[in-house]
């Protein structure tokens, strides 16, 4: 555990090199252990290695289904892929091997919105903010993705609504949910107001298409 943040660090890729060989030799050790093959893809997923990282955390899953974490980095791995058909069927099972992590549901709705199910994702992200009352940052993000799928049924007064319900909540530091309300704002016709918000949200995490947003004027 302590080499991880080195891994995430990537300063030093003999150290890298090593760890991940290390973990290798484990799951050849102990190769119908689940531990094995969760502290090799935690090696892999430390290092950036995200298409090795995955392939030993489905072996892990198929050997022992009951770590959430592996679950989680699991999926967020095919997040960053945009591998949203296997999110959707993986975050599904999720939530059934986890019915009371909310975290599953926010990876079905964010899934659930890329495919244009926004029913689907609406039901799964407004059961999880009834059991996240006590998380700040994950009710942030779940209130974020509600708005997007709101968006993408072209509702753009409830997603307005959500939005302004959360900004005095935190919502006014969430870069996601200042440049989303900037985008229900653009489609209501208040483009100056949008071009504030998304000036906002790049003020907190910089992206370029946030700056293309904010010099174009238009989503």
């Amino acid at each position: 555990m302590p080499y991880f943040p080195k891994l995430d660090a990537g300063n030093d890729p003999a150290l890298v090199q090593v760890l991940l060989d290390l973990g290798l030799l484990v799951e050849k050790a102990h190769f119908s252990d689940a531990k094995a093959w969760s502290l090799s893809g935690d090696l892999f997923y430390h290092a950036n290695r995200l298409p090795e990282a995955l392939e030993k955390y489905r072996q892990c899953i198929k050997l022992s289904p009951n770590v959430f974490s592996v679950w989680e980095n699991t999926l967020d791995i095919l997040r960053q892929q945009q591998n949203y058909d296997d999110m959707l069927r993986i975050s599904e099972q999720a939530m059934d091997a986890f019915p009371n992590q909310p975290r599953s549901y926010w990876y079905y709705g964010v899934a659930a919105t890329e495919k244009g199910r926004y029913d689907d994702a609406l039901a799964s992200l407004e059961q999880a903010l009834l059991m996240s009352a006590g998380n700040t940052g994950l009710r942030l993000d779940l209130t974020d993705q509600v708005g997007l799928a709101l968006l993408g049924k072209k509702d753009y007064a409830a997603a307005i609504s959500r939005y302004e319900q959360i900004l005095p909540k935190g919502g006014d530091k969430h870069p996601g949910i200042l440049e989303h309300y900037g985008d229900a704002l653009f489609q209501r016709g208040e483009s100056g107001k949008a071009i504030e918000y998304w000036q906002k949200a790049n003020g907190i995490r910089k992206s370029p298409a946030l700056e293309q947003k904010i010099s174009s004027g238009k989503l």
